[in-house]
Protein backbone atom coordinates (compact mmCIF):
# COMPACT_ATOMS: atom_id res chain seq x y z
CA UNK A 1 0.00 0.00 0.00
CA UNK A 2 1.68 3.19 -1.24
CA UNK A 3 -0.28 6.42 -0.81
CA UNK A 4 2.00 8.47 -3.11
CA UNK A 5 1.12 6.56 -6.27
CA UNK A 6 -2.17 5.21 -4.99
CA UNK A 7 -3.57 2.46 -2.85
CA UNK A 8 -3.70 -1.17 -3.95
CA UNK A 9 -4.98 -4.35 -2.30
CA UNK A 10 -6.26 -7.79 -3.17
CA UNK A 11 -9.48 -9.42 -2.03
CA UNK A 12 -11.95 -12.03 -3.28
CA UNK A 13 -14.39 -10.60 -5.84
CA UNK A 14 -17.27 -11.58 -3.55
CA UNK A 15 -17.74 -13.28 -0.18
CA UNK A 16 -17.84 -17.05 -0.62
CA UNK A 17 -20.88 -18.15 1.36
CA UNK A 18 -20.47 -21.85 0.57
CA UNK A 19 -23.91 -23.01 -0.54
CA UNK A 20 -24.96 -26.25 1.07
CA UNK A 21 -27.22 -28.96 -0.30
CA UNK A 22 -30.29 -27.28 1.23
CA UNK A 23 -29.68 -24.13 -0.83
CA UNK A 24 -29.57 -26.17 -4.05
CA UNK A 25 -32.69 -28.13 -3.09
CA UNK A 26 -34.55 -24.88 -2.37
CA UNK A 27 -33.42 -23.39 -5.69
CA UNK A 28 -34.52 -26.53 -7.56
CA UNK A 29 -37.92 -26.73 -5.84
CA UNK A 30 -38.64 -23.04 -6.48
CA UNK A 31 -37.60 -23.20 -10.13
CA UNK A 32 -39.48 -26.40 -10.89
CA UNK A 33 -42.60 -25.12 -9.09
CA UNK A 34 -42.60 -21.86 -11.04
CA UNK A 35 -41.96 -23.75 -14.29
CA UNK A 36 -44.89 -26.10 -13.61
CA UNK A 37 -47.15 -23.13 -12.88
CA UNK A 38 -46.02 -21.53 -16.15
CA UNK A 39 -46.82 -24.72 -18.08
CA UNK A 40 -50.28 -24.88 -16.44
CA UNK A 41 -50.90 -21.36 -17.75
CA UNK A 42 -49.55 -22.37 -21.20
CA UNK A 43 -46.54 -20.11 -20.89
CA UNK A 44 -43.88 -22.55 -22.09
CA UNK A 45 -41.30 -19.93 -22.93
CA UNK A 46 -41.38 -18.57 -19.36
CA UNK A 47 -41.05 -22.13 -18.00
CA UNK A 48 -37.92 -22.66 -20.09
CA UNK A 49 -36.56 -19.27 -19.01
CA UNK A 50 -37.06 -20.08 -15.30
CA UNK A 51 -35.33 -23.46 -15.63
CA UNK A 52 -32.40 -21.91 -17.50
CA UNK A 53 -32.13 -19.14 -14.91
CA UNK A 54 -32.11 -21.72 -12.10
CA UNK A 55 -29.39 -23.75 -13.83
CA UNK A 56 -27.33 -20.59 -14.34
CA UNK A 57 -27.68 -19.63 -10.66
CA UNK A 58 -26.59 -23.11 -9.63
CA UNK A 59 -23.52 -22.90 -11.89
CA UNK A 60 -22.51 -19.53 -10.43
CA UNK A 61 -23.10 -20.79 -6.87
CA UNK A 62 -20.55 -23.57 -7.40
CA UNK A 63 -17.92 -21.18 -8.81
CA UNK A 64 -15.25 -20.04 -6.35
CA UNK A 65 -14.47 -16.30 -6.21
CA UNK A 66 -11.35 -15.03 -7.96
CA UNK A 67 -8.81 -12.90 -6.15
CA UNK A 68 -9.08 -9.41 -7.65
CA UNK A 69 -6.59 -6.55 -7.41
CA UNK A 70 -8.30 -3.30 -6.44
CA UNK A 71 -6.45 -0.03 -6.88
CA UNK A 72 -7.13 3.64 -6.39
CA UNK A 73 -4.74 5.82 -8.35
CA UNK A 74 -4.42 9.42 -9.46
CA UNK A 75 -6.29 8.45 -12.66
CA UNK A 76 -9.23 6.65 -11.06
CA UNK A 77 -10.43 3.40 -9.51
CA UNK A 78 -9.61 -0.05 -10.91
CA UNK A 79 -11.35 -3.31 -10.08
CA UNK A 80 -9.25 -5.93 -11.80
CA UNK A 81 -9.63 -5.17 -15.51
CA UNK A 82 -12.40 -2.59 -15.04
CA UNK A 83 -11.30 1.02 -14.77
CA UNK A 84 -13.38 4.01 -13.68
CA UNK A 85 -11.79 7.46 -14.20
CA UNK A 86 -12.48 10.16 -11.61
CA UNK A 87 -14.68 12.12 -14.04
CA UNK A 88 -17.20 9.21 -13.96
CA UNK A 89 -17.32 9.09 -10.15
CA UNK A 90 -19.44 11.36 -7.98
CA UNK A 91 -18.80 10.63 -4.29
CA UNK A 92 -17.90 7.88 -1.83
CA UNK A 93 -18.54 6.47 1.60
CA UNK A 94 -16.90 3.81 3.75
CA UNK A 95 -19.44 1.39 5.17
CA UNK A 96 -18.24 0.22 8.59
CA UNK A 97 -21.55 -1.25 9.80
CA UNK A 98 -20.14 -4.79 9.60
CA UNK A 99 -16.57 -4.68 10.93
CA UNK A 100 -15.68 -8.07 9.44
CA UNK A 101 -16.80 -6.91 5.96
CA UNK A 102 -15.90 -3.24 5.53
CA UNK A 103 -16.86 -1.84 2.12
CA UNK A 104 -15.92 1.17 0.05
CA UNK A 105 -19.07 2.45 -1.68
CA UNK A 106 -18.48 4.80 -4.60
CA UNK A 107 -21.39 6.50 -6.32
CA UNK A 108 -20.92 6.58 -10.07
CA UNK A 109 -22.40 9.03 -12.56
CA UNK A 110 -23.35 6.08 -14.80
CA UNK A 111 -27.01 5.10 -14.89
CA UNK A 112 -26.52 1.33 -15.21
CA UNK A 113 -23.88 1.11 -12.47
CA UNK A 114 -24.91 3.66 -9.84
CA UNK A 115 -22.69 2.16 -7.13
CA UNK A 116 -19.28 0.55 -7.21
CA UNK A 117 -18.71 -1.54 -4.09
CA UNK A 118 -15.22 -2.66 -3.14
CA UNK A 119 -14.41 -4.98 -0.23
CA UNK A 120 -11.80 -3.49 2.10
CA UNK A 121 -9.45 -6.16 3.33
CA UNK A 122 -6.53 -5.16 5.56
CA UNK A 123 -6.83 -1.51 4.50
CA UNK A 124 -6.65 1.38 6.95
CA UNK A 125 -9.89 3.22 6.19
CA UNK A 126 -8.49 6.53 7.47
CA UNK A 127 -5.64 6.52 4.92
CA UNK A 128 -8.10 5.52 2.20
CA UNK A 129 -10.56 8.23 3.23
CA UNK A 130 -7.83 10.91 3.21
CA UNK A 131 -6.68 9.82 -0.26
CA UNK A 132 -10.22 9.77 -1.69
CA UNK A 133 -11.28 13.11 -0.17
CA UNK A 134 -8.69 14.83 -2.38
CA UNK A 135 -10.57 13.60 -5.46
CA UNK A 136 -14.28 13.16 -4.70
CA UNK A 137 -16.47 14.21 -1.74
CA UNK A 138 -17.29 11.90 1.16
CA UNK A 139 -21.08 11.66 1.39
CA UNK A 140 -21.18 8.73 3.79
CA UNK A 141 -22.67 6.21 1.35
CA UNK A 142 -23.49 2.78 2.74
CA UNK A 143 -23.99 -0.46 0.88
CA UNK A 144 -27.46 -0.45 -0.75
CA UNK A 145 -30.05 -2.66 0.92
CA UNK A 146 -30.64 -4.69 -2.26
CA UNK A 147 -26.93 -5.49 -2.52
CA UNK A 148 -26.78 -6.50 1.15
CA UNK A 149 -29.89 -8.68 0.74
CA UNK A 150 -28.55 -10.45 -2.34
CA UNK A 151 -25.23 -11.07 -0.58
CA UNK A 152 -27.08 -12.51 2.42
CA UNK A 153 -29.05 -14.82 0.12
CA UNK A 154 -25.80 -16.01 -1.43
CA UNK A 155 -25.80 -14.23 -4.79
Amino acid sequence: MNTDDGIEWQAPEYADRGHGPDWFWALGIICVSVAIAAVIYNNYLFAILVLLAGATLAMFAVRKPKIVTFSITQQGVALGEQFHPWRELDSFGIDLRRKEEKKLVIQSKKVLTPYIILPLKDIDEHILETYLEKRIPDRGHVEPLAHTLFEYLGF
